[in-house]
C-alpha cells in the first residue's frame, strides 16, 4: 500500500513537469474602447521586454503546485493624438481569481522600444502619460508587461496608438476669407471664418508666411499689420506642435465714394468741389482732389488682453473746398469706412436775392450783375424787368457784386455770405446827379442869402422903383420948356430929371 502511494505521487509529479511554461489568456477589451483590434480584443503577448538596467526574462503563467498564481491584464487603447501631443496609457491588472493586484510594476514599450513604467494602485488600476516627442504620423504598437512576483506569474497585453498630422490653426483678425498662407512650399487658404488649418506630419521648426499681395477682392484691400507675438515681418517661425491658435492682424481698406448735398438735401454737382480733407481718429489725414473715390483704412489692429482686436476708425470731415471757400464746419460730420460705402456730405450753401434800383427814385436799373466768388471767378446773371435776380446754392464766403448796364456811377458791393439773404444794389444815375447838383446849388444859395441879408435886400431893392429926396432939380418937358423946383420932388414918368 505504501509503495502504491509513492508511485501515484511520482506519476503526478512527472505530469506536472510535462506542462507548458507560457500559457497566455486573451482578455476582451471591447468595453474599454479599444479601436482597430479584431473582435475588440487586446492582443495577447508573451511577457518579455528588455528594461534598461535589468535582465530580460519571460514571464510564465505556470500551473504549479507552489503558492504562485496566474495574473491577467487589461490595456485600454489610447485616443488618437496629433503630432507632438501627449498620450495616456491605462489599464487593470488582476489575479486569476479576479482580485486587483496592488503595486504591480507595469512596463510599457512602443514598437519594441522601452517607453516607461508605472505601478498599479490598490484597485489594480495603472496609468501614465507620455509625450510623443519627435514621433511622426503613423500607427504604433503599444505593449504593457508585468514580469511577475514570487506570488504571481507575469502577464501582458498590447494595443495600438495612432498619431495623425498636427494641425497648425491660423486665425486672421478680422476674419477674412481667401487669405493665402505658405508653409513648406504648400499654400493654404483661409475659410469663411478667417481660419486655416495646416496639417503637419512631423514635429519640428517651420516658417509660416502670409501672402497678402495675392489677395484679390474688388470691395476691399488688406495690409499686413502684425502677428500676435508682435512680429512685424510677413513670416513667423513656429515649432510644431503649436498648442495655441496663431493670430495674424490685418489692416482692411475700403473704397469710399463721396456724395454732396446742400442743407435742403438737394444734390450738388461734385465738379464744384475742388478738395476734400478728412482725418481719422488716429490722426491720419487724407486729402482727396475733386471728391474722387479713395481707398482708406477702415480699421487698425491693437492687442487687447491675450488677443488681437480690430478697431474701427472714425473719420471727421475737416474741409470741403468749393469755389475757393470751405463749405463745412470742421469735424462736425463723421463717418466709418464700410464696404462699398458712400459718405453723404452736407455743404453750407446759401441763396441771395439781388435787386438793382436807382439810388434816389428806386426804379429798376441795369441789365445784369457780375458776381465775384471767393476764388476770384466771375459769373454774370441777367436781371428781370423788376431789376431782380435770385441765385441759389452759393458756397458760404466773401463775395462782391457789380451792376452792369446802369447809367451813372457804379461801385463794387461786398457781401459776406453766411445765410440766405437779400441784397439791394443801388445805382447813382445821371438824373440823380443832376437833382443832387441842383439841390445843392439851391441849398448853397439859400444858406448864403440867409447868412448875409444885406445881399438879399440889395437884390430886392435893385429891382423896384426908388423915391429920392433932392434939394434942387430942373425939370424939362418934352417940348424943351423947363422949370426949376426946390425941395422934394417927384419924378414924373414922362419927364427927364437932370440932377445937379
Amino acid at each position: 500500500m505504501k509503495r502504491t502511494f509513492i508511485l501515484i505521487l511520482l506519476f503526478f509529479g512527472l505530469l506536472g513537469l510535462a506542462l507548458p511554461w507560457g500559457v497566455v489568456i486573451p482578455v476582451s477589451a471591447a468595453s474599454r474602447g479599444n479601436l482597430g483590434l479584431q473582435n475588440g480584443l487586446s492582443t495577447p503577448v508573451i511577457a518579455s521586454v528588455s528594461i534598461p538596467g535589468r535582465s530580460s526574462g519571460t514571464s510564465t503563467l505556470l500551473a504549479s503546485p507552489s503558492a504562485r498564481v496566474n495574473s491577467y491584464m487589461i490595456l485600454v487603447t489610447p485616443a488618437d493624438i496629433g503630432v507632438g501631443d501627449s498620450f495616456t496609457l491605462s489599464g487593470y491588472i488582476r489575479n486569476i481569481s479576479g482580485n486587483p493586484v496592488e503595486g504591480a510594476h507595469i512596463i510599457f514599450s512602443i514598437n519594441g522600444e522601452y517607453l516607461g513604467q508605472t505601478a498599479s494602485t490598490l484597485n489594480g488600476f495603472f496609468t501614465r502619460t507620455f509625450a510623443s516627442k519627435n514621433r511622426a504620423t503613423g500607427t504604433y504598437v503599444i505593449t504593457a508587461v508585468f514580469n511577475g512576483t514570487h506570488l504571481l506569474f507575469g502577464s501582458g497585453a498590447s494595443t495600438h496608438l495612432i498619431i495623425y498630422p498636427a494641425l497648425v490653426v491660423v486665425q486672421t483678425v478680422p476674419a477674412i476669407p481667401g487669405i493665402l498662407f505658405e508653409m513648406e512650399g504648400k499654400q493654404y487658404v483661409s475659410g469663411p471664418d478667417g481660419t486655416v488649418g495646416i496639417p503637419v506630419s512631423d514635429p519640428g521648426d517651420y516658417r509660416l508666411t502670409i501672402l497678402v499681395d495675392q489677395y484679390n477682392n474688388p470691395t476691399q484691400k488688406i495690409e499686413f499689420s502684425r502677428w500676435l507675438d508682435g512680429t512685424v515681418q510677413q513670416y513667423l517661425d513656429i515649432t510644431v506642435p503649436v498648442k495655441k491658435k496663431i493670430q495674424v492682424g490685418l489692416n482692411v481698406y475700403h473704397q469710399v465714394d463721396l456724395n454732396f448735398v446742400d442743407q435742403a438735401r438737394f444734390p450738388v454737382d461734385p465738379q464744384r468741389v475742388t478738395q476734400v480733407t478728412y482725418r481719422s481718429a488716429q490722426g491720419d489725414v487724407f486729402v482727396v482732389d475733386n471728391g474722387d473715390p479713395r481707398w482708406i483704412p477702415s480699421s487698425r489692429i491693437s492687442r487687447v488682453g491675450v488677443g488681437l482686436v480690430p478697431t474701427p476708425l472714425l473719420y471727421s470731415v475737416i474741409s470741403v473746398m468749393a469755389e475757393g471757400s470751405n463749405v463745412v464746419n470742421s469735424s462736425q460730420q463723421q463717418f466709418y469706412a464700410l464696404p462699398n460705402d458712400t459718405w453723404q456730405i452736407s455743404m453750407l450753401l446759401y441763396s441771395i436775392r439781388f435787386s438793382a434800383t436807382d439810388g434816389l427814385f428806386n426804379f429798376p436799373v441795369g441789365s445784369s450783375i457780375n458776381l465775384v466768388a471767393p476764388d476770384g471767378s466771375v459769373k454774370n446773371y441777367p436781371l428781370d424787368l423788376a431789376g431782380t435776380v435770385a441765385i441759389h446754392s452759393l458756397a458760404r464766403g466773401n463775395y462782391s457784386v457789380v451792376l452792369v448796364g446802369g447809367y451813372g456811377l457804379t461801385s463794387r458791393t461786398p457781401i459776406a455770405l453766411s445765410r440766405n439773404q437779400s441784397v439791394s444794389v443801388k445805382n447813382i444815375s445821371y438824373l440823380d446827379l443832376a437833382v443832387v447838383f441842383m439841390f445843392g446849388m439851391v441849398l448853397t444859395l439859400g444858406l448864403l442869402l440867409y447868412g448875409r441879408p444885406q445881399i438879399f435886400n440889395f437884390l430886392v431893392r435893385k429891382n423896384r422903383p426908388q423915391v429920392m429926396a433932392v434939394e434942387r432939380a430942373s425939370i424939362e418937358s418934352a417940348g424943351g420948356n423947363g422949370f426949376q423946383m426946390k425941395g422934394k420932388g417927384v419924378r414924373p414918368l414922362d419927364e427927364i430929371i437932370k440932377w445937379s
